[in-house]
């Protein structure tokens, strides 16, 4: 073993196995002598280590585009490289003690040799082995600084190539913004990214140095500065010669569509529509007049060349079947001139061109010009503050307005409030009992309606706590009660739900007639007689 490390026998050692006991015994005393001198002589110093120098592990694999490590130990530090590794193949070193640092370059094998600092040095061999790893790339791309959505067009470009050296281009759509391309050699590389126009010339070019690791995907971005190319078109209209807010009518939009551009819809009565970043070349521009149901009144197709940096002026004008037509709606009240003192008049046409109209009721006539042509539906709707809830309507149907012709229609209004000048009265119900009805207490209620069964009160009024006495009325006036024949239904509510039921007072005779005069009061007397069964 010791001659491993390069230690000999002395001379006087050799051959002495055979010789006598005594020379045998004088060579242990020198030996033993030699022991103890040496133990007490070297009592204050350090042992030397000598711990085998090892690797782990004690081989090591790596990929391109990555790094490996390796822990070295035992023996003496530092460590140092005493055979370095095939440069072609990989790289070493020993920059942090104990680690050795290993730098793949291509796909091999190769080893290296690492010795500590003791005497005789120790040393450990470690196998290398190198294998071709794999990255992606991401790239994502602005144009101007701009998302490519909104620039593609106005710099007029249609796709993004991109090009890694050792590999073949990769072309996608230039409002992409971004894709990834996969499997790229661990590595340093040079990416090359081209913005082309439809001719695929390049409009701008972006090249970056980029190191590909393996396994991992590199996100890689790049502003691309290319000249607008854009113009604008202006398009205004007429519809007939007249301007678009008298002349369009039952004209709803006009709908542009430039070239394969998606379509733009504006309302007609806007007049002009503006269209923006529209690349610079000829266009055909095909533009519609459209009705509230989109079917198109007018067509007109024209070739229109865009110029970058500037706007292009089209004007149109539309040419429809139709221009205008009116209605004039009469009315009368229950058959002449009978308004309420404050009665309102709401028309509602419902028709190619909607309107709506109040005016007052005295007025009798109203005139909706700017009609489109077509059939129309005129209600008529009669109210009065003075009587709120009340409310008197009528409907003219397939009323027919023509161009340039004025369509004159007549509709009498039934008010059950109006008589002319003075439109309602007061009703006087005195109440006296009779028979059984006396002596009870409740609710009275007073009704007054139009005679007939089954029609809707027009008034109703209650008094609570009242008790019929014999010989002393009740007395309770309603007011605002709609002129004409009415009848009053009385009844004293005893239980307290609101309706004739068992218990209640009522009147044998049932409904009275009383006829009502417009500003004037008429008395009624009512018995209530009789118990509901």
């Amino acid at each position: 073993m010791l001659k491993g490390f390069g230690y000999e026998k002395p001379l006087f050692l050799k051959d002495f196995s055979m010789k006598k006991p005594f020379t045998v015994t004088l060579v242990a005393l020198i030996l033993i002598s030699c022991s103890i001198f040496s133990i007490s002589c070297n009592d204050d110093e350090v042992p030397i280590d000598t711990t085998p120098l090892v690797s782990e592990p004690p081989a090591l694999s790596v990929a391109t585009g990555t790094t490996g490590l390796a822990a070295v130990s035992g023996g003496v530090t530092p460590y140092s490289i005493q055979i370095a590794p095939d440069s072609t193949i990989a790289i070493a070193s020993i920059q942090t003690i104990g680690i050795l640092d290993v730098t793949p370059v291509a796909a091999g094998s190769t080893s290296v040799t690492v010795q500590d600092n003791s005497d005789p040095p120790r040393m450990v061999t470690i196998p290398i082995t190198v294998t071709i790893g794999y990255g992606n790339v991401t790239f994502g791309w602005t144009i101007n600084g701009q998302s490519p959505g909104i620039q593609c067009p106005q710099v007029n470009s249609s796709q993004v190539r991109v090009t890694i050296d050792g590999y073949s281009p990769v072309t996608r759509p230039c409002n992409e913004s971004a894709f990834t391309i996969e499997t790229i050699t661990a590595g340093n590389h040079t990416i090359t990214a081209e913005l082309l126009n439809p001719s695929s010339t390049v409009l701008s070019t972006i090249t970056q140095s980029i190191f590909v690791e393996a396994n991992e995907t590199v996100l890689i971005t790049g502003n691309f500065t290319a000249p607008l190319i854009i113009g604008s078109v202006n398009i205004s209209w007429t519809i007939n010669g007249q301007p678009a807010g008298s002349g369009c009518l039952n004209a709803i939009s006009v709908r542009a569509a430039l070239g394969a551009l998606t379509p733009i819809t504006e309302p007609c009565s806007s007049g002009e529509l503006l269209l923006t970043a529209i690349p610079a070349g000829t266009y055909s521009l095909a533009s519609d007049l459209l009705d509230a149901g989109n079917t198109v009144l007018d067509n007109i197709i024209r070739n229109v060349t865009i110029v970058a940096n500037q706007t292009t002026y089209v004007n149109l004008n539309f040419t429809t079947g139709a221009i205008a037509g009116s209605a004039t709606v009469h009315w009368t009240v229950n058959g002449g001139p009978n308004c309420t003192p404050n009665g309102d008049i709401r028309i509602v046409a419902t028709g190619p061109s909607p309107s709506e109209i109040t005016t007052t009721c005295d007025a009798y006539s109203h005139q909706f010009t700017n009609l489109g042509p077509g059939t129309y539906s005129f209600e008529i709707f009669l109210t009065d503050a003075s009587y709120p809830g009340q409310q008197s309507s009528a409907l003219l149907e397939n009323v027919s307005v023509v161009d340039n012709a004025n369509t004159s229609v007549s509709q009498n209004l039934n008010c059950l409030f109006c008589t002319g000048t003075d439109s309602a009265g007061w009703v006087q119900v005195d109440v006296t009992c009779g028979g059984a009805a006396c002596g009870l207490t409740g609710t009275l209620y007073v009704i007054i309606k139009d005679c007939g069964t089954g029609n809707v009160p027009l008034n109703t009024e209650s008094v609570p706590g009242a008790t019929l006495s014999a010989g002393t009325p009740l007395s309770h006036t309603v007011s605002d009660v709609f002129s004409g024949g009415r009848c009053v239904v009385v009844f004293l509510d005893v239980d307290g739900n609101g309706q004739i039921s068992t218990g209640d007072a009522i009147s044998s005779l049932g409904e009275t007639y009383v006829l009502v005069s417009g500003g004037q009061t008429a008395t009624v007397d009512i018995m209530l007689d009789s118990v509901s069964p």
